[in-house]
């Protein structure tokens, strides 16, 4: 049987590249200049959107 590994790398590389230009629209959509903090705020949640999209978390044996 063959089996299909996926390079998750790659996946990762998209996933942050959408997330941040995601981001980087959300952060001016309703000020032309916004902070600091509401920019890192703005793509930080874009970019796990972008993860949790493609990305399942997956609880360890060992987890409780």
């Amino acid at each position: 049987m063959v089996k299909l590994v996926p390079k998750v790398y790659p996946l990762l590389v998209e996933c942050i590249e959408r997330g941040v230009q995601l981001g980087l629209n959300r952060a001016y959509k309703h000020t032309d200049e916004p902070d600091r903090e509401m920019m890192m705020e703005a793509i930080s949640q874009a970019v796990f959107t972008e993860l949790f999209e493609v990305f399942e978390l997956e609880r360890g044996v060992d987890d409780d």
